[in-house]
């Protein structure tokens, strides 16, 4: 089973967050070692996965930088062991911003920081539900 109600939303012309829930509890088979977030442009005749990042187990988000401006980007989402990978999320389209958004990007780079702590929060509450 892959991670749970995967969201993105663009924070900039150049750059989405991307949140999840984990994987629960007794489809992971072995230790949870990450997760593998997977981007793409988003052609017409779908996508073909050739960005990834990986991501620690104990964080369910990720902030994806250096994207191109006003673009389709399909994600998807994986947790991983030291066996290899899990199913992949279903895949989830999302937009940067047009062009102009970077005097913005500059305003909310200051803000990251919050964002990263309110994401802290939210896996925190997340992990609780699953206790």
């Amino acid at each position: 089973m892959p991670p749970q109600s995967v969201q993105s939303y663009n924070t900039s012309s150049t750059s989405v967050n991307v949140t999840w829930f984990e994987v629960p509890t007794g489809f992971v088979h072995g230790i949870l070692r990450g997760y593998r977030v997977f981007y793409n442009i988003t052609r017409l005749q779908g996508a073909t996965v050739k960005h990834a990042v990986s991501v620690p187990a104990d964080r369910l988000y990720v902030h994806l930088l250096g994207l191109n401006k006003f673009t389709n980007y399909t994600i998807q989402v994986a947790a991983f062991t030291r066996i290899g990978y899990g199913d992949l999320s279903r895949g989830l389209r999302v937009s940067t911003d047009e062009d102009g958004m970077d005097r913005w990007y500059r305003k909310s780079k200051r803000m990251n920081e919050r964002t990263n702590e309110q994401n802290d929060k939210r896996t925190s509450k997340r992990k609780k539900l699953y206790e």
